[in-house]
This record gives C-alpha cells, sequence and structure tokens, in this order.
C-alpha cells in the first residue's frame, strides 16, 4: 500500500512518514471504543459482505485543533487464498532451512574435478567418466551437464 492510496490533501498531517501513519492507526485502532480521546473508530457492513472502516484522529497543535479521518474499504479474502499463501510461505522456509543445513554440512556446492583424456583437432575436450551423481558428461561432445535443478 502507498502513502497516497490513504493520505490526501484533507487529511495529510504535514512531515509525517509511513511509520507515523502507521504508528497513528494503531493507536487509534487500540484505543478504547468508549473513551472519547483523540482517536476514534467505527466499522460498517457493505454489500457483498466488505467492511467500511472510519479513522478520525484529532491533532492538537498550539492553540488550534485538527481532526484528520481516513477511510478504508475493507475486502473479504478467500480462506482458500490465504490457505495456498501459507502453504507457499511454508515451503519457503522448509526449502530455506534446508539450504541453510546444506551450507553448514558443506553439501550445498555440488563440485567435481575434472580430467582430460583427449582433445580433437576442432578444440573439443573429452572428459574422463565423472564419478557424481550430480554431474553427466558423454565424454563425446565435450559437454559436462548437471543434472540437479
Amino acid at each position: 500500500m502507498v502513502k497516497d492510496d490513504y493520505v490526501s490533501t484533507a487529511n495529510a498531517i504535514p512531515d509525517a512518514s509511513a511509520a507515523d501513519y502507521v504508528e497513528c492507526f494503531r493507536d487509534t485502532l487500540d484505543s478504547d471504543l468508549v473513551d472519547s480521546s483523540d482517536a476514534m473508530r467505527k466499522l460498517y457492513a457493505l454489500k457483498g459482505g466488505a467492511l467500511r472502516l472510519e479513522l478520525a484522529v484529532t491533532i492538537r497543535v498550539l492553540r488550534s485543533t485538527w481532526v484528520a479521518k481516513y477511510v478504508f474499504d475493507l475486502d473479504s479474502v478467500s480462506v482458500e487464498r490465504i490457505d495456498v499463501l501459507e502453504s507457499k510461505l511454508r515451503d519457503q522456509q522448509h526449502e530455506l532451512e534446508k539450504l541453510r543445513g546444506e551450507l553448514k554440512t558443506g553439501d550445498a556446492f555440488p563440485f567435481i574435478k575434472l580430467a582430460v583424456f583427449t582433445k580433437h583437432g576442432s578444440s573439443i575436450l573429452c572428459w574422463e567418466p565423472v564419478p557424481s551423481g550430480e554431474f553427466m558428461s558423454t565424454r563425446l561432445d565435450g559437454k559436462i551437464k548437471a543434472r540437479r535443478g
């Protein structure tokens, strides 16, 4: 979400950063609903199951009082989409842990020591047999292929 999504000329706080707005909104959401303090919030139901969150923040500077109002339309997100995202995140975390483990044990970067047994006149090298399951050579075309994806 970019700042222009929630800030307009009518509710902009001079020199406020995105972090300042987040803190302001958090304080407003954490405020007591019964308390008529400087932060108020209301939640309305819209058509199609959406919600509208209205936040109002009272700002006092010297002897002036100003109320900044913010409106957010909250659309529902299907549970399936969240489940898919959680699953993808778990997969990424699992892969990250696997790679960290490989780094610690030294298995992360498979390598082979190659030796040439002949060279054709066309500068194609013919390799000795490759003693690894990670790499493959036909010994005839001068190519070594990595099997790992």
